[in-house]
């Protein structure tokens, strides 16, 4: 399932994409040329409730701030229209990138495979922070313990994605 900017839900065959007119530049990473470009989300449906969540982890590129929000909130709130059913998540790190390469308007220019690789590596090495320094107690404790490691993870996160050295992860883009 994807959103873009213009608060569009999409969903095609379990993978998800937005299709962008033919005369738009394409570009990965943010830049003025965003009306139509994918962005996933995941929504979460709570066993025995009928609660359910959305998750945005790159809203934060569209001015998104809240990451974790109740799904009709969230649609509400970001005027989003449901075009299709969720799929379940099964993607990797980097399995839009790897879609996104197959489609002609994602790989007109030399600077749109350069962005698909400098998001691969960044994704790969946030992917490798997760698996150092994000175990199962993460949520233990009380609120305040809980606010402390936020805190503590962000700074540890801020350090670690800033000495981000790009020629240490391969792509295949």
């Amino acid at each position: 399932m994807f959103l873009t900017p213009d608060r569009k839900l999409f969903d095609y065959r379990g993978i998800g994409y937005a299709h962008r007119e033919a005369s738009t530049s394409a570009k990965l990473l943010p830049g003025p040329d965003l009306k139509h470009c994918p962005h996933t989300l995941i929504k979460v449906e709570l066993l025995y409730t009928m609660e359910s969540w959305i998750i945005d982890t790159t809203g934060c590129q569209y001015g998104f701030r809240e990451i974790l929000v109740p799904f009709n909130k969230y649609i509400a709130d970001k005027s989003c229209q449901l075009l299709g059913h969720p799929t379940i998540y099964n993607w990797t790190e980097t399995k839009d990138l790897d879609y996104f390469s197959t489609l002609p308007i994602m790989t007109r220019s030399r600077a749109q495979k350069q962005d698909r690789e400098l998001e691969r590596k960044a994704r790969l090495r946030f992917a490798d922070f997760v698996d150092r320094h994000v175990g199962a107690d993460i949520l233990d404790g009380s609120a305040s313990e809980f606010n402390e490691k936020l805190v503590s993870f962000g700074n540890i996160l801020k350090m670690y994605m800033s000495s981000f050295d790009d020629s240490q992860f391969g792509t295949s883009s």
